[in-house]
């Protein structure tokens, strides 16, 4: 019943979704600005604001209890494509031990000490990254030789710890 009276809604929805996975593989991803992770979140980002607000409209448009849980649905299905599609993307980009398979497999055999001294610069350049782009959207600083959350962000730690609260997620990181 659901289906039939909004099928339409829901095909669109998922030929949306299909189309933005398959614009990323066919044309975006060799573009360095998809190469980074501030691109590709904005990417997907953006994609979500804009595909939530339309299907949020949909369903007020149509103004049900069950447009409502379409668009709901559809809105929760890209958040869950998206957040799968990062994290697949963040762990292809820097997976240490993609890193040390590629690196064996191209050099030969390695002795132990230069995995973990090559691998070792791999984490301090990935922390080094981690900490500009905090520098750059003015969520900490450095002064004095320590890095300091600013005052947004104290704000996004704060709201941050509040969400682990509301999960009851004990331990992080």
């Amino acid at each position: 019943m659901i289906f039939s009276e909004f099928g339409d809604t829901v095909w669109i929805g998922l030929l949306y979704l299909g189309s933005h996975f398959l614009l990323y593989v066919f044309v975006l991803r060799g573009r360095l600005v998809f190469q980074t992770e501030r691109g590709i979140f904005l990417y997907h980002f953006i994609s979500a604001v804009l595909f939530g607000s339309a299907m949020f409209a949909a369903g007020i448009v149509r103004f049900s209890d069950a447009a409502m849980a379409v668009a709901i649905g559809l809105i929760a299905l890209h958040g869950i494509y998206s957040t799968s599609f990062l994290e697949l993307w963040s762990l292809a980009q820097g997976s240490y031990s993609i890193s040390i398979l590629t690196g064996i497999a191209s050099q030969g055999p390695l002795p132990r000490s230069k995995v973990i001294d090559a691998f070792a610069r791999i984490g301090n350049a990935k922390k080094d990254d981690r900490l500009s782009a905090l520098s750059k959207s003015s969520l900490a600083h450095r002064r004095d030789g320590y890095w300091r959350l600013s005052g947004r962000g104290r704000l996004l730690g704060n709201l941050l710890n509040g969400l682990l609260w509301l999960a009851a997620i004990k331990t992080s990181g």
